[in-house]
């Protein structure tokens, strides 16, 4: 079977087939190639990797409201007409000034309207604002750990469900090879006066049964094979084979962990937690920055350096350097203070929230860690049950087989048996699946790493 799978770029495909040694129309997958897939070219986790960097240039913006402004250029002005002095008098004059340098549209008296550089500082932004952004900062980086891990399980689950459906081809090819034989047989008993041809038809109706089912297992594949495609963001001109054959059991634990100790090293390792702790402390500045920020002064400088000259007669008089300096302090309030107040309780009002949902965080993954060790304790028991189950299904259908195929035994039985076998062997594959999939989920809930090193 195969398909074709995505890359996000053409130069990602380039650099992944040369170093891994495979040829550019062919990808060969095991778990540990779709967790290496997925650590690098999941969408959702690509986008975490970029709200990360927004996060660093957001904190990066934050420490440069310290640098002053820069403004370079020039300007000329002309009036010919009539100017009115301060004391109501007009005159009919004509003028010309031309100002350049560090700072522009200088006037003949007063300040320079563009200083060269200014600096206004609001003390209390340029206090919190940066511990706010690295606060939101580290969040991100904690939400890429959690997106990670979630990507890598997801992936997990998804090959895990193609082995699966591949798995269910297989199996129902096999039934149907088997229900085919039983049809020849019985009809050839029946044509010898050795059988019924009711066993013949039945025999053969099984028979289409099956291969209506394997027309149901072809689809089932094949669409898991698209959904994992889709996931991993793979180019659809690429193809992909399964390298394993079967669900090969894990061993990631020895024995099943001890609720309380997995609880607490979960508590301390999950990216979730210490993302909502992050996001808790940035809120909790954000208050203190909208209760005490009022108190605090912006402070303002400016200076300009140029050339200046200027004639009230119209004709060029000569130019002088000119420099100019400004300093001020001063506080403000939105709405005489009320605005400051309410947009302070309001903020109040979000750390709460924060608080809480970091609360709820702690109690999901006490939660996750306890579903996750009663789903390896059943899946373990379910897996050895079906272990045996399946031996003595088989020995059972060997038995049954041989004697129907002697005559000596009902065609029914052998259908029956063969049922029992496909069953069986079904229900062994789905729980392998589970079994691995609980160590992989209980391993991520606990704050681990699912990787290809883990798996191999």
């Amino acid at each position: 079977m195969k398909h074709i799978l995505k890359f996000s770029t053409p130069l990602f495909v380039a650099c992944s087939f040369a170093t891994s040694g495979l040829s550019a129309e062919t990808v060969e997958l095991s778990l540990a190639k779709v967790l290496e897939l997925a650590s690098g070219h999941n969408t959702e986790l690509t986008m975490q990797m970029e709200r990360v960097v927004q996060a660093e240039l957001d904190r990066d913006l934050a420490w440069y409201s310290w640098i002053p402004d820069l403004r370079v250029g020039g300007q000329y002005s002309k009036q010919d007409g009539i100017l009115q002095n301060t004391d109501g008098s007009t005159e009919n004059v004509k003028r010309d000034s031309l100002s350049t340098g560090l700072g522009f549209t200088g006037t003949g008296s007063g300040l320079t309207n563009s200083p060269g550089l200014s600096l206004q500082v609001d003390l209390a932004d340029a206090f919190f604002d940066p511990q706010i952004a690295s606060r939101n900062l580290s969040a991100a980086q904690f939400g890429e750990a959690g997106t990670n891990a979630q990507v890598a399980l997801r992936a997990a689950e998804l090959y895990f469900d193609l082995m699966e459906a591949r798995r269910h081809i297989e199996l129902v090819g096999a039934s149907r090879a088997n229900a085919d034989d039983l049809a020849e047989v019985t009809r050839a008993f029946a044509e010898g006066g050795e059988g019924l041809q009711s066993d013949s038809e039945q025999a053969l109706v099984y028979s289409l049964i099956l291969e209506s089912s394997l027309e149901e297992a072809h689809y089932r594949y094949e669409s898991v094979e698209a959904e994992l495609a889709r996931f991993l963001a793979l180019d659809e001109s690429i193809e992909f084979t399964l390298s394993e054959s079967a669900i090969v059991p894990l061993s990631i634990y020895n024995a099943v962990p001890e609720f309380g100790t997995t609880v607490a090293t979960a508590l301390q390792q999950r990216p979730e937690i210490k993302q909502a702790e992050a996001r808790g402390d940035a809120v909790r500045l954000m208050q203190k920055k909208e209760k005490w920020g009022p108190l605090v002064p912006t402070v303002a400088a400016n200076y300009s350096y140029g050339e200046f000259e200027g004639d009230g007669r119209g004709f060029a008089s000569e130019s002088d350097d000119r420099t100019d300096y400004s300093v001020a302090v001063f506080w403000e309030l939105d709405g005489l203070g009320f605005s400051n107040r309410a947009y302070s309780v309001k903020q109040a009002s979000v750390y709460r929230q924060a608080r809480a949902a970091e609360a709820q965080v702690r109690a999901d993954v006490s939660s996750e860690v306890k579903l996750a060790l009663d789903a390896i304790v059943h899946s373990e028991k379910q897996f050895k049950v079906l272990t045996r189950a399946v031996d003595r299904a088989r020995r059972a259908y060997q038995l049954t087989r041989d004697r129907v195929f002697e005559n000596h035994g009902e065609p029914l039985d052998a259908l029956q048996s063969m049922r029992m076998l496909e069953d069986a062997e079904k229900m062994m594959v789905k729980a392998t699946a589970r079994y691995n999939l609980a160590q992989l989920r209980l391993l991520t809930v606990a704050g681990g790493v699912v990787d290809a090193e883990t798996v191999q």
